[in-house]
C-alpha cells in the first residue's frame, strides 16, 4: 500500500489512540469572553493554498498547508495535507508519523459523530468552559483502555490538558492540547475548532525532533479554511443536494 494511502487509513483509524480533541498552540490559557484574545498571527513557515475534495465529493475543502506538503482524500469528509516524507506506523511506538500530517474531517457527519452528551460537551467548550469536554476525553480513554490493552498491550492515560482561545480571520478559534501516555511512550495531540464551522476541526501532532510538525502548523490551517457542501442528511441518509 503506498505510504500516503497507509498514512490515511492510519489516521482515520486512530480513535483507539485518539480521541475527539481539540487542538492548542502554545500559549497560555486565555477565557473567550477576554477583549484581549491572542490573534492567530502568521504561520512559522511560507504556506501555500490548496483545494481538496474529500472521497466521493462530499466536501470541498480550500486551506493553507507548507509549501513543500500535498494533499489527499482520507474519507466522505476528511482530507489531510502531509509532508512527502511520511513513515509508515509499524509499532505503537512509532505513533510520532501523526506529526508528519494534518487531517481536516467534518467530525459530526465521520463515522465518530458525537453522541449527545459529547455534543453538550462542545457546547460547552464553544461557551467557554472546557471542563466537560475535558472529563469526556478521560471517558472515553477509560473506555478505549480494554480495546487498547487487548490488541496494543498498553493503557492509556491523559497526563496533560490545556484550553486557549484566539482570534481570527473569521472569529473565535477554539485550541485544545492534550498529552496522552501509553506503555512508555507519550504523545501531545493538538486539534482545532472554529466557531463559524463549528462541525469541523483540525487534527495535528507536536515532534520537538522534526523541523516542523503538524501540530504546529494546524492553528493556521484551522484559520484558512473554507468548507463547500454538497450533501445533506435527510433521516440520518447522506444525499446529494
Amino acid at each position: 500500500m503506498p505510504k500516503g494511502k497507509r498514512l490515511a487509513a492510519l489516521l482515520l483509524s486512530a480513535a483507539i489512540l485518539f480521541t475527539l480533541t481539540a487542538c492548542q498552540s502554545r500559549q497560555p490559557q486565555q477565557e473567550p469572553e477576554s477583549a484581549n484574545q491572542t490573534p492567530v498571527g502568521e504561520s512559522p513557515v511560507a504556506m501555500k493554498t490548496v483545494t481538496q475534495d474529500s472521497q466521493d465529493g462530499y466536501v470541498t475543502y480550500t486551506f493553507e498547508i507548507p509549501e513543500d506538503w500535498v494533499t489527499s482524500a482520507e474519507g466522505a469528509f476528511a482530507v489531510s495535507g502531509a509532508d512527502q516524507s511520511n513513515p509508515d506506523l509499524e509499532r505503537p511506538e512509532d505513533i510520532l508519523i501523526y506529526s508528519h500530517a494534518v487531517q481536516i474531517v467534518n467530525y459530526y457527519h465521520d463515522s465518530l459523530t458525537p453522541s449527545q452528551e459529547e455534543q453538550k460537551a462542545y457546547q460547552s467548550l464553544f461557551a467557554g468552559d472546557p471542563q466537560p469536554y475535558r472529563e469526556m476525553l478521560e471517558t472515553m480513554f477509560a473506555m478505549d483502555n480494554e480495546i487498547s490493552q487487548e490488541y496494543l498491550g498498553v493503557t492509556l492515560q491523559m497526563t496533560d490538558f490545556s484550553c486557549s482561545y484566539y482570534q481570527g480571520r473569521n472569529g473565535t478559534l477554539i485550541l485544545v492540547r492534550d498529552t496522552v501516555a501509553y506503555g512508555t511512550v507519550s504523545s501531545t495531540e493538538v486539534r482545532c475548532f472554529r466557531e463559524d464551522i463549528p462541525q469541523y476541526m483540525v487534527v495535528g501532532m507536536d515532534n520537538d525532533q522534526l523541523e516542523l510538525s503538524s501540530g504546529e502548523i494546524a492553528l493556521y490551517v484551522m484559520d484558512s479554511l473554507q468548507v463547500e457542501e454538497h450533501f445533506t442528511l435527510p433521516s440520518g441518509n447522506t444525499e446529494w443536494k
